[in-house]
């Protein structure tokens, strides 16, 4: 009877439901930690990002601006004390923009900068113009990378989607391809037409010899030979995905550099009467190569990832992903091949009457 009477004291002094709160209380203190660990390994991981954003932001403008000084011919030693120095300080004042937020004040108060400091001194707006040039590269090469509408191995896909749908999807998942090439594109043709002297040791004979072409007979302006010129180029730029995109870059530059260069040499209203009715569709389709190549980089460097990660997740999935951004970027070259079938058409038979109407010639 003793042992029995013990037994009860025991369970009475040391209630079950006590045990239990300490084993919630234990489970609780667990998951509190665990959350911890995470928000500190998440905050390292961010901190880590921001410093390396800071540095290939001034290390991306350094190098386009020094790239162009050079390329104007100008010495290293003249630009070392002032320019490049205030190029890293700006990149350096629009990255920490951006990391806190305020990307739309960001692009605005440098751009409205831009345009005063052209009034005054066009080299130091060519310095801002460039700080924000890398800016919206890196941004736009992250946003690619971290698309949570594009084929992914950790994102399941969505089935039974309407047509509609589909053409929306396809256009988020490229959306981003698209805007970096435009960047090169745009931002290059700008520089060349209002800093032509800048450029034009690297222009000037590829100029020459397309006005020589076009004088001697030797660029027939026919549909055909402007298809076919046209169409290779655009190739190249998608084929160039395979190399990183850095032959689609410079192509992509280039066209931009030649384009704005060629403006600059010729009377505004003569020089958008002749470009402009087949410009849209041949440049538009420019582009559009150039967003493809990127897609095929994208795929790419998926596959390596694959092989990073093949331990964790089955290679074959990255394969199927890959495929399906290549896929995609067929898509925007089947565009690209009417855009330019159409644009030869026009540049051959409608161009030339069409500006002479215009300028009244």
């Amino acid at each position: 009877m003793d042992d029995k009477e013990n037994i009860k004291i025991n369970i009475n002094q040391n209630p079950i439901y006590d045990d239990t709160q300490n084993i919630y209380h234990h489970i609780h203190n667990i998951k509190v930690s665990v959350n911890e660990k995470s928000i500190e390994k998440q905050k390292a991981e961010n901190n880590i990002f921001n410093i390396n954003k800071y540095f290939a932001a001034a290390i991306l403008s350094v190098f386009i601006y020094v790239a162009c000084a050079l390329t104007a011919q100008v010495q290293l030693a003249d630009i070392i004390t002032i320019e490049v120095p205030l190029t890293i300080l700006l990149s350096l004042l629009l990255t920490y923009l951006m990391l806190s937020n305020h990307v739309k004040e960001g692009y605005c108060g440098y751009t409205i900068v831009a345009i005063l400091l052209f009034f005054v001194n066009p080299s130091y707006t060519f310095i801002v113009l460039v700080t924000e040039l890398s800016q919206a590269i890196i941004d736009c090469t992250v946003k690619i990378f971290t698309n949570k509408h594009d084929f992914s191995v950790f994102n399941e896909e969505k089935h039974n989607l309407s047509k509609s749908d589909h053409i929306i999807n396809f256009f988020h998942r490229i959306k981003y391809h698209l805007l970096l090439s435009v960047i090169f594109f745009v931002t290059f043709t700008l520089f060349s037409y209002f800093y032509p002297s800048v450029f034009q040791s690297l222009i000037i004979p590829a100029y020459q010899g397309m006005q020589e072409g076009v004088q001697s007979g030797t660029v027939e302006l026919a549909t055909t030979p402007l298809f076919i010129n046209n169409f290779s180029v655009a190739f190249r730029m998608f084929i160039s995905g395979i190399c990183l995109s850095i032959p689609n870059i410079y192509l992509l530059i280039y066209n931009g550099l030649l384009i704005g260069f060629t403006g600059s040499q010729l009377p505004i209203s003569y020089f958008l009467s002749f470009t402009v009715p087949h410009g849209i569709l041949e440049l538009t389709a420019v582009m559009l190569a150039g967003g493809a190549g990127f897609k095929v980089t994208q795929a790419i460097l998926n596959l390596f990832n694959g092989l990073t990660l093949r331990k964790e997740i089955s290679f074959s999935k990255f394969m199927v992903v890959s495929l399906k951004m290549i896929l995609d970027s067929i898509v925007i070259m089947v565009v690209v091949f009417v855009l330019l079938m159409i644009a030869a058409y026009v540049e051959a038979n409608l161009t030339i009457p069409i500006g002479r109407t215009l300028l009244g010639i």
